[in-house]
């Protein structure tokens, strides 16, 4: 991964991942956008979206669970 340039595609998805993590809980609307392409990123595109992913919908499983335990 080290060495790998990130596109500057990638980079504006991250970016809005960043800023709207809400709308990749679900990827309703972004999804369509960046599949048909995710088979030409490089590793260092894949790993770094997948983390983000990663985080965003980790963290919206805790909030799910959290407002379950509360109840």
């Amino acid at each position: 991964m080290e060495g790998e340039e990130l596109h500057p595609a990638v980079e504006l998805l991250l970016a809005r991942m960043q800023s709207h993590p809400d709308e990749f809980v679900n990827d309703t609307r972004w999804a369509s956008k960046y599949q048909p392409y995710k088979t030409h990123w490089n590793a260092a595109e894949k790993g770094l979206f997948n983390a983000k992913l990663r985080e965003i919908r980790m963290h919206s499983m805790h909030e799910s669970l959290m407002k379950e335990l509360l109840k």
